[in-house]
């Protein structure tokens, strides 16, 4: 699959695949290396809810990250009987890193309005809470006897996405915590499609955060990588392409870092 896909069981588990197999080929057709930002949106806490003008006085917001250290499994194929798991490799191609960048998002939230307009359900959400977790498994796949400056060139991606990874939790912390600021509208033709859809926006809201400062900043990084090593091929060494790598995409990290800064000034006022 190369395009955007919405995999959505409102029963049990709302799930936002973005970006769901995203492959950046070879331009020499020697290996390839895909990202999968998987995102789950965990709706077994929604109901029941409290309307919060009829509820106790609304507590403070809280928000707990839980972020895994990263995994890392190297995977030998025999490339004249490639296992049934092997990602796809075109012609050419010999190998390639996956890392799955998953999140689950579990919120507590507050009904604050429900109108009915022309024939839906219109309601307003604020989250009392948040508990997210973060996970990175990586599969690196080379064929055996592998030589060894295809391994380094793999290596190199894994050292990209876990250096991107480090922040992802302080990363979707900070922006937790503006939504103690924030509400919510979802419609539905009934209150609990339309709260449901409320959740949903929420949960969106932080997930294309998480898009932007961690899945699309290793996504360059790592595709500039590929175009300064010729995907493996050239004698630039590993360590000198993923520092420029990075040097050249360093406006993710500034961008961030800008907009931290200027939250932690007007919180002081």
């Amino acid at each position: 699959m190369s395009s955007r896909e919405n995999l959505r069981n409102l029963d049990a588990v709302v799930e936002f695949s973005i970006f769901p197999f995203l492959q950046r080929r070879s331009l020499t057709g020697f290996m390839s290396i895909r990202l999968i930002l998987l995102v789950l949106l965990s709706i077994l806490g929604l109901f029941p809810f409290c309307p919060a003008e009829s509820g106790p006085v609304r507590k403070k917001f809280s928000i707990k990250v839980d972020k895994a250290p990263p995994t890392v499994q190297i995977r030998y194929f025999d490339p004249r009987h490639p296992p049934g798991d092997l990602p796809r490799l075109r012609t050419g191609e010999r190998g390639t890193t996956v890392a799955r960048y998953s999140r689950v998002f579990n919120f507590d939230i507050d009904l604050v309005s429900e109108k009915r307009e022309g024939g839906t359900t219109r309601v307003v959400v604020v989250p009392r809470s948040a508990a997210i977790k973060l996970s990175l498994p990586i599969a690196i796949w080379v064929p055996e006897h592998a030589p060894r400056k295809l391994l380094r060139h793999e290596d190199g991606h894994r050292r990209i996405h876990e250096a991107v990874y480090k922040d992802a939790g302080a990363l979707i912390k900070f922006y937790g915590e503006r939504l103690k600021h924030a509400r919510f509208a979802g419609r539905g033709p009934d209150s609990k499609q339309a709260v449901v859809n409320a959740y949903q926006a929420l949960g969106e809201d932080l997930s294309s955060i998480y898009e932007r400062y961690v899945y699309d900043y290793s996504r360059a990084v790592s595709e500039e990588y590929d175009l300064l090593t010729g995907h493996g091929t050239n004698a630039m060494p590993e360590e000198e392409a993923i520092e420029r790598a990075f040097r050249k995409h360093a406006s993710y990290r500034v961008e961030f870092d800008e907009v931290l800064d200027y939250y932690q000034r007007a919180s002081k006022k």
